[in-house]
């Protein structure tokens, strides 16, 4: 079996249905992309998660509620991941993500949400982010 696959597969980087032979164990914890929670219940990958205890997903989409169902019953908990304290100047400047333009809006409407109006050095392995000041009462309700 080619670990290369397994380590991007059990990342959400690699697509579709495991390779025969791929470990059929449950598993505590696997990391999934949203899109991978929006599938139809029946699907291969749906069934390949309800493997695992913990589902965690990036929470960019929302879930299909049959999937939902099927990985609840199969005993699975299912976590979306916010990153709570900022955003990416990436994610402010694409329209396209799923879940809209709200990080834009909180640049041109509500700066004073912000520690800094211009971007500060992200995270490793991201673009520049703009951080929440979470001491404004209303930032903190709204991410609530």
């Amino acid at each position: 079996m080619n670990l290369l696959f397994v380590a991007l597969f059990l990342a959400g980087i690699c697509e579709g249905t495991p390779p025969d032979g791929f470990p059929t164990k449950p598993g505590p914890l696997v990391l999934c992309h949203a899109k991978d929670l929006a599938a139809d219940a029946r699907s291969p990958t749906v069934e390949w998660l309800a493997r695992f205890e913990l589902v965690v997903t990036n929470g960019y989409e929302l879930p299909a509620a049959g999937t939902l169902r099927r990985l609840r019953l199969a005993g699975s908990r299912v976590f979306g991941y916010f990153w709570a304290n900022g955003f990416t100047a990436l994610e402010a400047h694409v329209f396209a993500m799923p879940d809209g333009s709200w990080r834009r809006e909180i640049l041109e409407k509500h700066p004073e949400w912000l520690l800094s109006t211009e971007p500060l050095p992200g995270p490793p392995g991201t673009s520049d982010a703009y951080y929440y000041d979470l001491a404004q009462p209303e930032a903190a309700r709204f991410l609530a």
